[in-house]
């Protein structure tokens, strides 16, 4: 609920250039992956029944404490802090903004001319 909440409160304080980085981030980082994790635990689940009852909540953990984190950091550090990041900033901002999965055009770039664009 916590964090349902701080993304809320979040999402009003971000300007309207950084709500659609918000988004995507959000989907991208949390939500799809939280249904494919679900989706392979439910498969493991009924392949192995026992572990059922023992181990039912691990995809929601995985969502509190690793992709729900995860989304709001970066929705709260914003593209610009986001790109900073050393040597995976800018693959990261390409992922989140592009509209499909392809491999990320930074990939081919010059290692001096990613470096320059940190500076």
């Amino acid at each position: 609920i916590a964090q349902g909440l701080l993304w809320f409160a979040l999402f009003v304080w971000l300007g309207p250039d950084q709500k659609g980085f918000a988004v995507s981030a959000g989907i991208k980082f949390a939500v799809a992956p939280y249904i494919a994790f679900w989706l392979i635990w439910f498969g493991v689940t009924k392949l192995f029944p026992e572990m059922t009852m023992l181990w039912f909540c691990v995809p929601d953990c995985v969502a509190a404490f690793l992709l729900g984190p995860l989304m709001l950091g970066m929705a709260f550090a914003g593209v610009a802090n986001v790109a900073r990041l050393p040597h995976i900033g800018l693959l990261l901002v390409d992922f989140v903004m592009s509209k499909d999965l392809k491999v990320s055009k930074w990939r081919f770039c010059c290692k001096n001319s990613i470096g320059s664009l940190g500076n």
